[in-house]
């Protein structure tokens, strides 16, 4: 694995995975109608490293949710997403992480977000999540942000379903949802930073009360997103999901 910060900023500025060795003839495609619509929404899309310290109201926080919520529940056996899932499992779970004083009307700690319900339910009230459980370098981040999702996989449940394919599955599930929040995101004042991997996880197996079955897949922090210009933002330290 290259260490050399130059050196990994050559690869991410030469994009690999563009292809440029095809010689063959092109077909041009029309584009965007609106390029500069597009570039606003681009941009409020982007990675955030800093967050505004502005609570955030409890409506975002739900509006923000509801765009993993379960729909037609009532006229289905199985629920309806916006996103898809093997076999229509949708087993990916999403737990919140709330920093204290920082989501209004909703006190610091652990919750688990019910989709059919459209509820969180307290796990653990007033419990705080250590800036050590993140790598170094997303620990500013994660203090300055509101709250923290977590998207965690019960692999029992899903390996009876599809074997040794469970985990794959699970994270094309977190990864559709990931996108999905993160364009929901765009439509409010809220911004959010994938964050990929954890340096300790440990406390989140008491902290969320997980089964020891469950798998953290991915993660996002959150908050009010400050303006580009306001974030200060070293590129030698972003987050290896950063965008």
């Amino acid at each position: 694995m290259i260490t050399d910060a130059a050196h990994r900023a050559a690869v991410t500025v030469a994009q690999p995975g563009r292809r440029t060795d095809l010689t063959s003839p092109a077909v041009g495609l029309p584009d965007f109608p609106d390029p500069e619509r597009a570039d606003r929404r681009w941009n409020r899309r982007r990675s955030h490293r800093r967050f505004a310290a502005t609570e955030v109201p409890l409506a975002e926080l739900a509006r923000l949710l509801n765009c993993l919520r379960a729909v037609g529940a009532e006229h289905r056996p199985v629920p309806k997403y916006r996103y898809g899932s093997a076999g229509s499992l949708y087993p990916v779970r999403t737990y919140v992480y709330v920093h204290p004083g920082r989501v209004g009307g909703l006190p610091g700690g652990t919750y688990y977000y019910d989709p059919l319900a459209q509820q969180l339910r307290i796990v653990r009230s007033g419990a705080e999540l250590p800036a050590s459980i993140h790598l170094s370098m997303n620990q500013d981040a994660f203090s300055s942000a509101a709250f923290l999702l977590l998207l965690v996989g019960p692999m029992a449940e899903v390996e009876q379903m599809y074997g040794r394919r469970a985990h794959h599955f699970c994270l094309i599930e977190a990864g559709a949802m990931s996108q999905l929040l993160a364009e929901s995101a765009t439509e409010g004042p809220l911004g959010l930073c994938q964050i990929g991997l954890l340096r300790d996880e440990k406390p989140l197996r008491s902290l969320f009360a997980l089964g020891e079955d469950e798998v953290l897949l991915h993660s996002l922090l959150g908050g009010v997103g400050l303006a580009e210009a306001d974030e200060a933002t070293d590129a030698s330290v972003a987050s290896p999901w950063a965008a």
